[in-house]
């Protein structure tokens, strides 16, 4: 069977963290690490758009393949979450979501321990926009991980 799981939570809340006690042999794929890759920067509006454009051509592509992905992001509102299972079930996906309970004063305090003072301000906003995941959006499965409290730096 075909699996995408997609990661949901607030930056900092454990997302990639858990994935390196759980992933087996799935590609994963991260907005941020593309952004990284093209543009060499964590965030930048004006190109956002474009870095979409290749984020979705890549799932498309593996998803031709039958390979399993793990969408590493925060995936905050039922539309950001939307697109994807839309895509993942056109190609027979089994889609699971994965919601790291996010707590926002923890999340920050993270950024804070591991100088990541520039996701202060852009916690805080998604914190206001958060949606909580539900079944009936399209997922197959819905997993809900409490959020550790200890700080991994």
């Amino acid at each position: 069977m075909k699996k995408i799981n997609i990661m949901i939570g607030l930056p900092r809340c454990g997302k990639s963290t858990w994935l390196l006690d759980h992933k087996t042999s799935e590609v994963v794929v991260s907005a941020d690490e593309l952004r990284l890759i093209i543009y060499k920067e964590r965030y930048n509006a004006l190109k956002d758009r474009s870095m979409w454009m290749v984020r979705t051509a890549m799932l498309k592509a593996l998803m031709g393949q039958g390979i399993d992905i793990i969408i590493d992001e925060t995936s905050i509102t039922k539309s950001a979450r939307r697109s994807v299972i839309k895509l993942a079930k056109e190609n027979g996906y089994y889609v699971v979501g994965t919601f790291i309970e996010s707590n926002v004063d923890e999340c920050i305090k993270r950024a804070e321990l591991t100088g990541q003072l520039d996701l202060i301000e852009p916690i805080k906003d998604m914190n206001t926009k958060f949606q909580i995941p539900e079944l009936k959006e399209g997922f197959d499965e819905l997993n809900v991980i409490p959020m550790d409290t200890p700080v991994v730096i």
